[in-house]
């Protein structure tokens, strides 16, 4: 049997969906990221449609600034959650995925 990793299935993830920017700002988003993390979420999922780029952008800069997170990358979408051309999105890790996965 093969040794187990934290990379792949066994970890955990969250999305978060990040739209509407009108509806209430960036609270919301805020608050489910500190949520995640307090769940033991280790790996945090950020996506969005091309036309909240620039709003997604500011939620993922605020998203940084929460103590347990780290950014670990941003990437582009060919598709986006809804299946319409390209999106983005991030991917962070916090801070006990990292030392879980140090080789």
């Amino acid at each position: 049997m093969s040794k187990s990793s934290r990379y792949g299935p066994i970890t955990s993830y969250a999305f978060l969906l990040v739209a509407r920017p009108e509806a209430s700002g960036s609270a919301p988003y805020l608050t489910r990221a500190r949520e995640r993390l307090g769940q033991g979420i280790e790996r945090l999922y950020v996506l969005c449609r091309n036309e909240q780029r620039k709003f997604a952008e500011y939620i993922i800069s605020e998203i940084e600034k929460v103590d347990g997170y780290r950014l670990a990358e941003i990437f582009e979408l060919r598709k986006d959650y809804r299946g319409d051309p390209k999106g983005m999105g991030a991917l962070f890790v916090t801070k006990k995925f990292d030392e879980n996965t140090k080789e």
